[in-house]
């Protein structure tokens, strides 16, 4: 009977022993306990956002094209006399090695909606010795320039070389960058000649506004000039 005893008085002071310690540390706090935890309910919502409504990365190539698409449809009306058609001319490009270059075109007078090496031609600008400039909306930039268009003199080698000539010297033009000078944002070659594709500028040129002083100007303008 004693031995039993000291048992049961063993086994009533073990679990006083351990009741104060489970009650005293909440669930989760024991090491190597392994206590229920809450769904992660934003994680799941993420994913299921993330799935139904695609970020930017996942739809680059549609949306971008589709905007594009809109904007060149949504296009102002042509001017009154202007037959209006939007569908691209059949230009054709020349040949980086044989320079073939296709039926002479009047680049004076193209129509409005010309497409030009991802150029869409919006009206005529004016023109100077150089050759005729038009505004036209870049397709990959989605912006509005001023499109010069340099004539083809002839379809001959010399003529071939002069174009291969003006297109090197009009790409180191390209990497000239100064306040006042326009930047040239692309040059090639198509089928009516040598196009130079520069930012659209609003406003009077240097010889207007050096006409316009009646006084000289200042070393220090001039410099900055």
């Amino acid at each position: 009977m004693t031995g039993r005893d000291d048992d049961d008085d063993d086994r009533e002071h073990g679990e006083q022993d351990a009741a104060p310690s489970d009650t005293a540390l909440p669930p989760g706090d024991l090491a190597g306990t392994d206590a229920p935890r809450e769904p992660d309910a934003p994680r799941t919502s993420t994913t299921r956002a993330s799935e139904s409504h695609p970020g930017p990365d996942a739809s680059s190539s549609g949306p971008i094209h589709s905007r594009r698409a809109v904007r060149i449809r949504s296009l102002p009306p042509p001017p009154p006399g202007d037959s209006g058609s939007m569908e691209p001319l059949e230009l054709g490009t020349a040949d980086e090695e044989t320079f073939e270059i296709g039926p002479v075109v009047d680049i004076a007078a193209l129509p409005r909606g010309t497409m030009i090496a991802g150029h869409v031609l919006l009206g005529r600008l004016g023109e100077d010795g150089l050759g005729p400039i038009y505004t036209a909306f870049d397709n990959e930039g989605s912006r509005k320039l001023a499109l010069r268009l340099l004539p083809v003199p002839g379809d001959d080698p010399e003529s071939v070389d002069a174009q291969l000539a003006l297109v090197a010297e009009l790409t180191a033009v390209s990497r000239i960058s100064h306040p006042c000078v326009v930047a040239v944002r692309d040059v090639g070659v198509w089928s009516g000649g040598v196009y130079v594709a520069m930012d659209f500028f609003d406003g009077i040129d240097l010889s207007t506004w050096i006409e316009a002083r009646d006084e000289p100007f200042p070393w220090r303008e001039v410099v900055r000039v």
